[in-house]
């Protein structure tokens, strides 16, 4: 058990430090710095750039409380089930905690992944709508032109926090 908690705890740290760094690490848009914009293009753009950033944070925000709120309440279930004297019934009970739990986990990651979807998506319309047209179709690349989701790092990237199977 104390395995586990190392792994939780370990998880829950480097998911605070790295998640938010390597998620919103492609913010911006491929640009060229010679790429003429006008004034109201580029305020246009520092808008719709603050709406999806705001938007990342609140997403991030809510998937961590989300997976807080997972541990209190499997927390509870646990030290409660570890009341019930008959032992079926408790380990009945340990099951049925750790399976809600594992269940308000993944659905909080699924949540996060359609909020920055969604975030994406309208950063995009919006940088189309501010008359930045190659930006919306180059969002996914770096500065080298490297395509992808992760453009712009090199080598192989790999999260793995070994808990949130997601």
């Amino acid at each position: 058990m104390k395995s586990i908690v190392h792994k939780v705890a370990a998880a829950l740290v480097a998911g605070g430090m790295l998640i938010p760094s390597l998620a919103f690490a492609n913010e911006g848009f491929a640009v060229s710095a010679n790429a003429s914009t006008t004034a109201t293009q580029r305020s246009c753009m520092q808008t719709a750039t603050s709406i999806k950033a705001d938007a990342n944070i609140a997403s991030l925000d809510a998937l961590f409380a989300s997976i807080r709120t997972a541990f209190v309440v499997r927390k509870n279930t646990t030290i409660a089930a570890w009341g019930n004297a008959d032992g079926s019934a408790r380990v009945t009970a340990l099951v049925s905690a750790n399976t809600a739990f594992a269940s308000s986990v993944k659905d909080a990651w699924k949540s996060f992944r359609t909020s920055r979807t969604n975030a994406e998506a309208t950063y995009k319309a919006s940088a189309k709508a501010c008359g930045i047209e190659k930006a919306a179709k180059e969002s996914k690349k770096d500065d080298k032109g490297n395509e992808g989701k992760h453009a712009g790092f090199e080598g192989k990237f790999h999260l793995n926090l070994g808990l949130f199977r997601h």
